[in-house]
């Protein structure tokens, strides 16, 4: 009876075995598409392609599940998720479809992981509903945090940038030669505002109009700062007035703003130090006056006792 058994176990095992197979198979020969090789997304994937090996074993399942979720999701529910990777910078190159497959089955590993857990350590399914509100918010909340990360490093850069870019033009530059002298000429390749710029330049010998160039490179970055940059500039264009004193006003203005925002991040980390001195302060109390709050309660302990 217990050799039929191990048969059959083995036979099941087999036929499981036999039936991944296949359907890997099956995987594989599906279409994947077509790597996305032009833009800003397409330089973001293959820097991460370039120094991640994980992302080389998973960019070709990613490339096809993206496929597989743009033909069946609407594209209505696809663009607040390509605004939110557009303002994240494009992570890893990938793009909608994609990264709401791989959202996907990472919820699912999740979940299963939770079930596993939970009836592991006696909670059922209780450890579900706290693993799966985490789980479904976790990548676009990723996603946020290096974008703002990414913006907050081009706010930095960007009043000095502006003050090198009003420097080249009065030498004689115009907008597209001072932005190529700024990017040849900048030592950290990979910083951020540096490869939007890159982005731009691109752009410009792509055949876009510099007014088309400006806007995408306004919407790639959400920095009001930006925005009044490329707005000055397509006006000073259309009224004809010096680019010069177009790009020291803004560079002046982007200065001062900075400083504002340096003041603002003070003031609200002096708020928000009160409660940690608070604790640490109340620590530090409990470490003084603990020993001889017990010293004194040990003998009323003691003739209690008696």
């Amino acid at each position: 009876m217990i050799p039929a058994l191990h048969v059959l176990k083995a036979a099941a095992l087999g036929a499981l075995g036999v039936a991944l197979m296949q359907w890997l198979l099956v995987l594989l020969s599906l279409p994947r598409g077509a790597a996305v090789d032009f833009g800003a997304r397409g330089v973001r994937r293959r820097r991460a392609l370039a120094r991640l090996r994980a992302w080389r074993w998973l960019e070709l399942p990613a490339r096809w599940l993206g496929q597989r979720v743009g033909t069946r999701v609407p594209a209505r529910w696809l663009g607040p998720v390509e605004r939110l990777l557009r303002h994240g910078g494009y992570p890893l190159g990938l793009t909608a479809p994609e990264f709401v497959g791989l959202s996907a089955i990472s919820f699912g590993l999740a979940l299963g992981l939770s079930l596993w857990l939970g009836n592991q350590l006696g909670m059922g399914a209780t450890l579900l509903l706290v693993v799966g509100p985490v789980a479904a918010i976790l990548p676009s909340l990723l996603v946020h945090t290096l974008g703002a990360a990414r913006l907050e490093r081009i706010q930095r850069a960007w009043p000095h940038a502006l003050e090198l870019l009003a420097l080249a033009v009065s030498a004689g530059s115009d907008l597209p030669g001072a932005l190529r002298e700024l990017v040849q000429r900048c030592v950290r390749r990979d910083d951020e505002l540096v490869l939007e710029l890159e982005y731009l330049l691109q752009e410009l010998q792509l055949g876009l109009t510099r007014t088309q160039a400006l806007r995408q490179l306004a919407d790639r970055i959400a920095l009001e700062c930006v925005a009044e940059f490329v707005s000055a500039v397509i006006q000073a264009e259309q009224r004809g007035s010096p680019l010069c004193d177009v790009l020291r006003t803004q560079a002046t203005a982007a200065r001062g703003r900075q400083t504002v925002l340096g003041e603002e991040a003070a003031s609200r980390a002096s708020v928000q130090m009160v409660v940690p001195l608070f604790l640490v302060f109340l620590c530090i109390l409990c470490l003084v006056l603990g020993p001889a709050v017990l010293s004194l309660s040990l003998p009323g302990a003691g003739a209690l006792d008696m």
